[in-house]
């Protein structure tokens, strides 16, 4: 075996020249010209290649040559005249295309120019999908003459083949195939010069695509306290799935990887932790979940907390004026919670905020946090009696639930004149001016007051002085 570059000369460059013209031009003379390449269909891996010669020499001599690497290389040299075919035994054709050109020698050792090349078809490792049980059969052209149709042909279980269909293109799918069955496909091109071409076989068994279900995963804990629900899961270690997903109201979001345990999710009504097996199908999926949604409202000192469900379980937690989350006793009633704010705090704090924890069929839950304020009281009687006896002696304003950043109160006479006035929160009238009470009847007085909390409030009114 040798390289055609040695004998050949300029018949490299004229290669591409030779390849694209039609496979009639060399029917003259005694020039070969290539019919078909075909492989063998007892699947022994070999190619076989015919040639004509429109008009033969008895003393010619025939070459084939293989490209390979770049050049062409000598397969055979001098075959007898006789000749019209070849079978090249060490052809790779279950794992490319393999391309053929044959010359001539006259009786006096003239090499002739390489005939026209032909490529075979080759069919590459069929595409088995084992979730709808088909198989996308790719293959390449036969080069070297015009194809008039490209056939396909199958053998089940060793069965004899027949066609089954043709192509349009270099793709063809069989499908409805039977799950425990073994699949064999060739290609056949029917030539324009009438001759046939044959492509490599490809094998396989047909399965179904499996996943075990799991037996033991759903949600552990849904978060209600942000912008988005945060979700934690488990997951079965045993289970082949190609992942986990939820369907927020029916449709199903986008398939994570089977190892995330944790997710955020949009704010939603419900949702349902599902398994996606490795065509895409639900297989397996939690009960429909809630999360946990409340609301509050409060009166005096009770605050009143709605929510979508309780159980037992449930704890209620409370921040004062933004302190750290602390448990509080509450009365629960199917799905009202009562609260009372002197169980835990003064009369002082303004600002309570509220949040649940709660399990229900394994599954934990902590809810939104909601806030309300306890608004400030400020309570101004309208007569006092400064006789001494320890009842009634004094006069100011009382506060409720308030905290007072500073403090304003004056006490007129009924010619205006100022008898009393103090910023101190805690000092009182006590019925005197200048040492001495003051005579019964009404007086007027003036109270200006601002909160911590930036609120202000400002009365003026009257008081009887009664003894």
């Amino acid at each position: 075996m040798q390289s055609h570059r040695t004998h050949f000369g300029l018949r490299q460059w004229l290669l591409f020249f030779l390849a694209v013209v039609p496979c009639h031009m060399w029917a003259q003379n005694y020039f070969p010209n290539i019919v078909c390449v075909s492989v063998d269909s007892a699947q022994t891996r070999r190619v076989t290649i015919t040639w004509n010669v429109a008009q033969p020499d008895a003393q010619q001599t025939f070459d084939v040559y293989r490209y390979s690497n770049g050049i062409w290389t000598q397969l055979v040299d001098s075959l007898p005249n006789t000749e019209r075919s070849f079978t090249d035994k060490t052809a790779h054709p279950y794992d490319q295309a393999e391309r053929y050109c044959v010359a001539t020698k006259t009786p006096n050792a003239t090499d002739s120019p390489l005939s026209s090349s032909h490529q075979t078809i080759f069919l590459s490792q069929a595409e088995y999908n084992s979730c709808n049980l088909s198989v996308a059969l790719h293959f390449s052209q036969y080069i070297g003459c015009q194809v008039e149709q490209y056939c396909v042909f199958r053998s089940t279980d060793s069965q004899p083949y027949k066609q089954i269909g043709c192509a349009t293109d270099t793709v063809y799918v069989d499908s409805a195939l039977a799950v425990g069955s073994q699949y064999s496909y060739y290609i056949s091109a029917k030539l324009s010069n009438g001759a046939q071409s044959l492509s490599n076989v490809v094998a396989f068994d047909a399965f179904q695509a499996e996943s075990v279900s799991p037996s033991d995963f759903g949600v552990l804990f849904i978060d209600n306290s942000a912008d988005s629900l945060l979700i934690t899961t488990k997951l079965c270690e045993l289970a082949t799935v190609q992942g986990y997903a939820f369907s927020v109201g029916g449709v199903i979001d986008s398939v994570y990887t089977a190892g995330q345990t944790s997710f955020l999710l949009p704010k939603c009504a419900e949702i349902q932790f599902v398994a996606i097996d490795s065509c895409g199908n639900l297989i397996d999926g939690s009960s429909v979940l809630s999360p946990l949604e409340i609301d509050a409202q409060i009166a005096d000192d009770e605050v009143s907390i709605s929510t979508s469900f309780v159980s037992g379980k449930t704890e209620v937690y409370a921040m004062v004026d933004g302190s750290a989350p602390m448990i509080v006793d509450a009365q629960m009633s199917n799905n009202e919670i009562t609260v009372q704010l002197s169980d835990f705090v003064d009369d002082k704090p303004q600002n309570f905020c509220f949040f649940l924890q709660t399990i229900l069929d394994e599954v934990e839950y902590r809810s939104n946090t909601v806030c309300v304020s306890r608004q400030a009281q400020i309570t101004i009687p309208n007569a006092f009696s400064p006789n001494g006896d320890g009842l009634n002696d004094t006069f100011g304003p009382v506060f409720t639930s308030a905290d007072v950043e500073s403090f304003e109160f004056s006490i007129y006479d009924k010619f205006g004149n100022r008898v009393f006035a103090t910023t101190t929160l805690t000092e009182r009238w006590d019925g005197t001016y200048r040492g001495k009470s003051v005579k019964t009847g009404g007086y007027l007085y003036y109270v200006k007051v601002i909160l911590t909390n930036g609120s202000s409030f400002e009365k003026r009114g009257a008081v009887n002085v009664v003894q």
